[in-house]
């Protein structure tokens, strides 16, 4: 960026204002500066007809509304859908004069692939507002297999495991009209995870995880279960198929729940920094697992809405 281009000077002081990049680096802020285009849309102007949806747009003043969803200054209408590749459902339209910032998918991709600072805030803030919708704590599925995994695992079989577990599970395409990331978790960047794993055993009345306590690994859980406890949720039971702290992991947050073992736990292993290493260096991972927990936000949004309706 030119020291004496005053418009992206301009367009940088914007998008700091936004709270979330507002821990953005200078450097990689001004990139992000470079790529938008500054747009305006009078009151009642359709921003986007369904299904497609290949923008997003970052309020600078005015309002954005899509059906329930209401987007005001300074929030970003579309980040999800355009993350999670998924389409729109209704028109959006500009309450009162509006002005904003267009960014294309494309361009959204390429900026999160080229700056590691703006994926991991990304992560961060998909991961906090993910747990937040699950009430802070773990959640699990039990998979079924015809027989016990063998013990110990091999390097394929690890990859297979964590091929198995979301957000590094491959992401369903939303068909012809998919737009956006668009691409699973890279094989090589798994097998790294897969060989940096380690297995580990818990004997049961153990604790796996203490409330409160950082979130500096998560576990996969390959054979027996565990309870999950807080004071403001009933028990909960996972099993195998099951993870701990990958969320919380990527959000940088603490344990919100303890888990105590309720039958021997063998699990697969995996530091959290060891994941944000690989995801540096396989910034691919990095955009898979936000195009994961975007789908998972939208998807809890749908419910809600189709709770209350």
């Amino acid at each position: 960026m030119s020291d004496h281009d005053p418009i992206l000077l301009r367009r940088l002081l914007e998008l700091r204002r936004f709270p979330l990049l507002a821990a953005a680096e200078l450097g990689e802020l001004a990139t992000l500066a470079e790529n938008v285009v500054e747009t305006s849309h009078g009151s009642g102007a359709v921003i986007a007809r369904p299904p497609l949806l290949d923008e997003i747009h970052l309020i600078l003043s005015g309002r954005i509304e899509a059906g329930a969803q209401a987007h005001a200054a300074h929030g970003a209408f579309g980040l999800l859908e355009v993350l999670a590749r998924r389409p729109l459902a209704v028109p959006a339209v500009a309450v009162g004069e509006t002005r904003t910032l267009r960014l294309t998918a494309p361009d959204l991709r390429e900026v999160l692939e080229d700056n590691y600072g703006l994926l991991l805030i990304a992560l961060r803030e998909l991961a906090g507002r993910t747990l937040a919708g699950r009430g802070g704590g773990p959640w699990g599925r039990r998979l079924a297999r015809a027989a016990p995994l063998a013990a110990p695992l091999g390097l394929v079989e690890r990859m297979i495991v964590l091929r198995q577990q979301a957000p590094f599970a491959p992401t369903a395409s939303c068909g012809p009209m998919a737009i956006g990331l668009g691409r699973p978790a890279p094989l090589e960047a798994i097998a790294i995870l897969a060989y940096a794993s380690r297995e580990t055993t818990w004997p049961a009345g153990s604790v796996m995880v203490r409330s409160d306590e950082p979130a500096r690994s998560a576990h996969f859980l390959l054979d027996g279960n565990v309870r999950v406890l807080r004071p403001d949720h009933a028990p909960r039971l996972l099993g195998p198929g099951s993870s701990l702290g990958v969320i919380e992991g990527l959000a940088g947050v603490h344990h919100a729940a303890a888990v105590e073992v309720v039958s021997p736990v063998r699990a697969l292993e995996v530091g959290s920094a060891v994941i944000f290493d690989v995801i540096e260096d396989h910034p691919e991972l990095g955009l898979s697992i936000i195009e994961a927990l975007a789908g998972e936000l939208l998807d809890a949004a749908a419910r809600a809405d189709a709770e209350t309706s």
